[in-house]
């Protein structure tokens, strides 16, 4: 059987607010490359609660954060087109070109199909 790709939706814009959802995976890590300028960068949970140091991130550097266990992420872009932003090494192609973005990561749980019993098949006589 195909092994389901990973898939990253288009993204909802809603002013800064831009909502993707994750499917077909069942981890959420985040790596943001910041490329060519200066940006803020923030992660925080569903609650509100900062994952990261938040702060000014200069070229160069990198930031990284697994929200697997919270299956979401807000993640605050000062300059969002100065960076690179990785879902399980899979990069986000943003939605919107605004400079400031929220970007939020929705996990959806993956329906284990494999588990059901098939009923169809093995009845045909």
């Amino acid at each position: 059987t195909p092994v389901a790709t990973q898939a990253i939706s288009e993204g909802v814009v809603a002013g800064e607010d831009v909502t993707y959802e994750v499917t077909n995976t069942d981890s959420l890590n985040i790596r943001i490359e910041v490329v060519d300028n200066v940006t803020w960068i923030g992660i925080r949970d569903e609650r509100g609660s900062e994952k990261i140091e938040a702060r000014v991130y200069n070229p160069g550097e990198t930031v990284t954060y697994d929200s697997t266990a919270d299956g979401y992420a807000r993640i605050r872009l000062g300059a969002a087109l100065a960076t690179k932003v990785f879902v399980n090494d899979q990069e986000l192609k943003f939605a919107t070109d605004r400079t400031t973005q929220n970007i939020i990561l929705k996990l959806i749980p993956t329906i284990d199909t494999e588990a059901q019993p098939t009923t169809e098949s093995d009845t045909t006589q």
